[in-house]
Order: C-alpha cells, then structure tokens, then sequence
C-alpha cells in the first residue's frame, strides 16, 4: 500500500545531523534493444555484503530509478526513467531486471505494489499520446501493458490487488484540470473523475484502504496555498480538506503524500523563500504537513535547524509511513549527496539526516516494517542507479 508520485528535484543540501551509510545496489540492467525495445535478458546482482556495505550501479549510463515500491517486506519494486524495471525479493540485499513488452520504452516514474506479486507502473509515452500503464502479477519479473491513459498522472496508489486511484491533470492546462482516475481491476481499465474545484492538477495520492484517501495539489506556477482533498468512496467523489494557513505570496510544492492509515497521514516538500542566497540562487525551506483525520484537516510540521533554515533549492520530494509514528523522507539531487530525514512522530516533526558520498539523489524511499526502509536515487558516477537502507527508521543505514 505504498505511494509514489512525479516530482521535481532540487539540488540537496548536507543535513549534517544523522549520518546514513551507502548500500550495496548491486543493480544490472540490459540496454534496450532498439529493435525490439526489449529489457532483457533478466539480469542479476547481489549486494556487496550481507550488511549491505558498498555501492553499485546501472552500467551504461543509466539514469537512477525515479520511484519505488513495496508490498512486502522483502518485496520491492523500481523503476528507471530509462524505461527500466528493477525488483527485489529479499529486501533489497539483490536486484534483478524485469522484462517489458515490446513498443516504445516509457520513461517510468511512477508505481504502487498492493502485494508481493502484484504491481501497476506508468510512465509517460513520449508522443503526446498520454501514459502507459503497466502490470505484473510475478513481483516486476514480466510486465504487461494494460493501456493508454489520456492525460498526465502524477501520482499512484493501489490499496489492494484490485483497487489503484491516480490523480494528474487534463493535460489542457486551466485552473479546472485536475482528475483522478480508479482502477477495481488492477490497473487493466480505469475511469476518469474530474474534481469539481478550481485546481489546475493534483501532485501527490496516498490510500490507507480501497475506499479512504488523500490527495494534494494546487495551480500551476501560482503563489498559492496546497489544496488538499480526500475521499471515502475510492475517488468516485471528492471533498476538500483544510489545509494549514499560508503567508500571503507563499509558493508551496508538496511532493509527496504517505497514510499509515485511514487518518494519519503525512506530507513533504518545499516552500520558496523571498529571499535569494549570496550567490543569486533562490532559497528555499522544507515544509510538511500532516492530518490525523483522514485529510479532512491539515497541519504544519515543524523541522529541525538545519533544514528549518533557507537553503538553496528543495530537499525532501519522497517520504514513507510506515506506522502512525514512524516516517522516513528522502531527496537530493545532481552531483552532490543524497538526503534524507526521519520522524517519530507521525510527521509532525522531522530530524534531518546525510547521505554518505557516493549517492547522489535519493528519489524515491520504501518503507516495509516501522524500522525497515529502503532509498533509491543515483550514483555521483555516470548518474547510475544506487540504494541505501535503514533497520532502525531512518536513524542510521547500513
């Protein structure tokens, strides 16, 4: 019951409070055979120990993966930019390729495991045309293509092997395009919602069970406020929330969304800051919220120095709860570290934690028990995908 969404990432910054260790990604994937567009064949590689010391990466210039996914404790799922797939059995110790059908590569950023066999991936298509949505019911060893969606989705939760929403946007533009769009087949077929409120798109979605979730979004390049939503029937309607009280010319990018359950729920991003720094580069802050009511209200999550301070361009664009009390968030992006962040309380307070060097952006994390996460980005080298874990709730990685 995990959620990924599309999101920009900013350049990180050294949190310098926690310190995480580099995993073994011992992740190897075959180029696309442009003739046919095929992955294969399935590749393998086992991490450098069991600890899960060292690094590894993508040969052949691969970008990092984008996004992640787990529906068990031992099974993940991850998916590349490059049209690549990449999955684990056993928590992320080994890595091996999933097969695509043939047609043109996705650039894949998005997916959602309900369960250890079953997940739905989607990546846009390149030609205008809309997304791809893909489907495995083997944990990510084979995939195949359910359909073209008409539109562009951001964000995905599947909530059981039947039920998946996506939220996006029109693709048209104007202030009324966000959608969303449930699935009770798992992600074979899909109907469109429109969202009856003036929002141009919807950024972030997080369901708890097939029936409760949340979803956040806002305008297009406005200074607004984030516009939360939820629903109890699955995203076949909508009401909106209340979100936290903004200053006035506030421009806030909520990046990510994660419930542990049908009412607690936690948020992170980024807030631009009026002021730039010395070298012209405009500041920003971290930001989260957090409800406890299932999205019906939200509330402002406090950071710890730091990353309470401006800095230059967002950290935090992934986070995961795995528990009404334990969440992990990660970001980072170019040639410098990854980043990442814990809290132990639900989201309402954050302490900041690095990456060791090596890692560059983290783009994604999962979180499969309370203590047990995983955070996937790209290498410094070649910008290579690479991963990092943690057995103690983000404190520190091994």
């Amino acid at each position: 019951m995990t959620t990924r969404s599309r999101r920009l990432v900013g350049i990180g910054m050294s949190l310098g409070i926690r310190t995480w260790t580099t995993v073994a990604v011992g992740v190897v994937v075959a180029m696309a055979i442009s003739s046919a567009n095929v992955l294969g064949p399935s590749a393998s590689a086992t991490a450098a120990s069991e600890s899960g010391a060292g690094t590894g990466a993508l040969p052949f210039g691969i970008p990092g993966l984008r996004a992640l996914s787990c529906g068990s404790t031992e099974d993940c799922v991850g998916v590349a930019e490059a049209g690549a797939v990449v999955y684990t059995s056993n928590g992320g110790r080994s890595w091996s390729t999933g097969l695509l059908p043939r047609g043109p590569l996705p650039i894949l950023d998005l997916v959602s495991c309900a369960s250890a066999k079953h997940c739905v991936a989607m990546g846009d298509l390149q030609t205008f045309k809309g997304e791809e949505v893909l489907v495995t019911n083997n944990g990510g060893a084979t995939w195949s293509q359910t359909l073209t969606y008409a539109g562009n989705l951001a964000s995905a939760s599947c909530s059981t092997a039947d039920d998946c929403l996506a939220v996006g946007d029109t693709g048209k533009g104007g202030t009324n395009g966000a959608t969303a769009a449930y699935s009770v087949d798992g992600g074979r077929s899909w109907t469109t919602v429109h969202v009856p409120y003036a929002v141009s798109a919807l950024g972030g979605v997080a369901c708890a069970s097939k029936s409760d979730c949340v979803a956040l979004g806002g305008a297009y390049s406005a200074y607004l406020p984030v516009t939360a939503f939820y629903t109890t029937d699955g995203g076949r309607s909508w009401t909106a929330g209340k979100s936290p009280t903004e200053p006035a010319g506030s421009d806030i990018f909520i990046s990510s969304v994660s419930c542990s359950s049908t009412t607690v729920c936690a948020a992170v991003g980024s807030e631009e800051w009026p002021a730039t720094g010395p070298d012209g580069v405009v500041n920003n802050i971290d930001v989260g919220i957090h409800t406890d009511n299932g999205g019906k209200s939200w509330f402002t999550s406090t950071f710890a120095s730091p990353m309470s301070e401006p800095h230059a361009q967002p950290v935090l664009v992934d986070l995961s709860c795995s528990s009404h009390l334990s969440c992990v968030a990660v970001g980072g992006n170019g040639p410098l570290d990854g980043m990442a962040a814990f809290s132990r309380d639900g989201g309402k307070s954050w302490f900041g934690a690095s990456v060791a060097s090596g890692v560059a952006g983290l783009y994604a994390v999962a979180c499969t028990t309370p203590s047990d996460c995983i955070g996937v980005g790209g290498s410094d080298t070649g910008h290579s995908a690479t991963a990092v874990y943690t057995k103690d709730a983000g404190r520190s990685w091994s």
